[in-house]
């Protein structure tokens, strides 16, 4: 792991900055779901995002310190913004909550992916192309090692399996290639690149068998959202939209357990519509568990002023009473109901984290200034992508925290940044 954790930073100094940032993806999807999130070096725990903060950090300290670079030059006001945002909530954490600073250090650093913006700054137009075409390769190499796991019922990759509700009792795997998503919306939007329909197909079959409603809908709603967007190539849109749809139909018709999860998940929506108030929600599925989840954390918050300003703090999970709230995940390790912890609600992580005043914060000045922006850029390939899976991250926020986690801009960033240097170029 060691070997790992230098390896970026070797290429860093050399022409091929391109391996640095392939890794750095690498480091932010738990090595592409090669190995377990959290490790041990030396007795010190730490997860696999921790590497990806210090490679920001180190590339960000070298080129002030070795190249005396205005790192934030160019950097949107916005962004400068939220990272003042940032040290008042650790100033509240320290003076308000009175939280020690191993604590803010374990729950506030993953913030530090802010840094992501002008982390980018730093690598020229080759490098961001040959670091896509890198995660292009390995997707490529990974979709067949995922469809294994499917036909012979066998985990291969880390990452998410769910209950045994899909092909007659066999796992249902949700650990797709991470770059699966961003592949399709490249190649949807990519009409000269080569084998396009049949990669396309191959990647929408992977999304499909991991049988997620959410992913499914989300992908088809973005895409169809940023073409409305773009007012541009409605044909292509057209057509697209038909092919996605008869796609669509056979999965019901021919995946075991596809049809019954979508009617499953058609009807629990329903009925959280109509039982909304955390008094008569009870917890049918995923979905509702989900709502009564956010639900449960925002009454908790709307009691306290401290709390509507910068939710609970950056206390760590163990440090926090376990009986606040009743409905989370049942620790295994303890019996504990989880308090804080979870990997499907957006907006349960920023509420809690930010506060109700720091999530608006956190929304207009990252996400929303981010997707404004890539919405008055010129409209090449490359900014399509970009504003579709900003949509995409949005559209699930109900469904998983990955908005909440900053980490996951790296795709979007990328893409943007593809299109600004093409738009130079022009």
């Amino acid at each position: 792991m060691a070997i790992l954790f230098i390896f970026p930073y070797i290429y860093y100094y050399s022409k091929n900055k391109s391996i640095s940032l392939t890794i750095f993806f690498g480091f932010i999807t738990n090595l592409f779901f090669l190995v377990e999130g959290n490790q041990s070096f030396f007795g010190i725990t730490y997860q696999m995002t921790d590497l990806g903060i210090l490679s920001i950090l180190y590339s960000i300290l070298h080129e002030k310190i070795k190249k005396g670079s205005k790192i934030f030059q160019n950097s949107h006001a916005m962004i400068k913004s939220f990272i003042l945002f940032y040290f008042i909530l650790i100033i509240a954490d320290i003076i308000i909550f009175n939280i020690n600073y191993s604590n803010i250090l374990t729950t506030r650093r993953i913030h530090l992916y802010v840094l992501l913006f002008p982390y980018f700054n730093l690598f020229s137009k080759t490098d961001l192309e040959n670091t896509l075409t890198n995660l292009i390769i390995i997707t490529k190499f990974s979709l067949p090692i995922y469809f294994y796991q499917i036909v012979f019922n066998q985990q291969l990759f880390v990452g998410n399996t769910s209950e045994h509700d899909m092909m007659g009792g066999r796992l249902r795997f949700g650990n797709f290639p991470p770059f699966t998503v961003p592949f399709i919306f490249f190649l949807i939007f990519n009409s000269k690149y080569r084998n396009r329909y049949f990669w396309l197909t191959i990647s929408s079959f992977a999304i499909l068998f991991s049988s997620s409603r959410s992913l499914v809908i989300a992908i088809f709603l973005s895409f169809l959202l940023s073409n409305i967007i773009n007012l541009k190539n409605m044909k292509k849109s057209l057509i697209l939209s038909v092919t996605f749809v008869l796609i669509f139909i056979i999965s019901l018709i021919f995946i075991p357990g596809f049809n019954e999860r979508m009617i499953d998940g058609v009807n629990e929506i329903n009925y959280v519509i109509e039982n909304y108030t955390s008094d008569n929600l009870a917890i049918k599925g995923t979905f509702s568990y989900r709502i009564a989840f956010l639900i449960e954390r925002i009454e908790y918050l709307t009691k306290d002023i401290s709390n509507i300003l910068f939710g609970i703090g950056g206390i760590a999970e163990q440090n926090l009473q376990h009986t606040i709230f009743k409905i989370g995940i049942i620790d295994e390790t303890t019996g504990m109901t989880q308090q804080i912890n979870t990997g499907d609600n957006s907006w349960v992580i920023m509420f809690l984290r930010f506060g109700f005043l720091g999530t608006i914060i956190y929304l207009v000045t990252i996400y929303f200034s981010f997707l404004v922006n890539a919405i008055k850029q010129n409209k090449s390939i490359y900014m399509n992508i970009t504003i579709s899976y900003l949509l995409f991250l949005f559209i699930r926020t109900f469904v998983t925290a990955d908005l909440a986690t900053m980490q996951i801009l790296f795709v979007p960033l990328l893409f943007y940044h593809l299109a600004f240097e093409e738009k130079k170029e022009l």
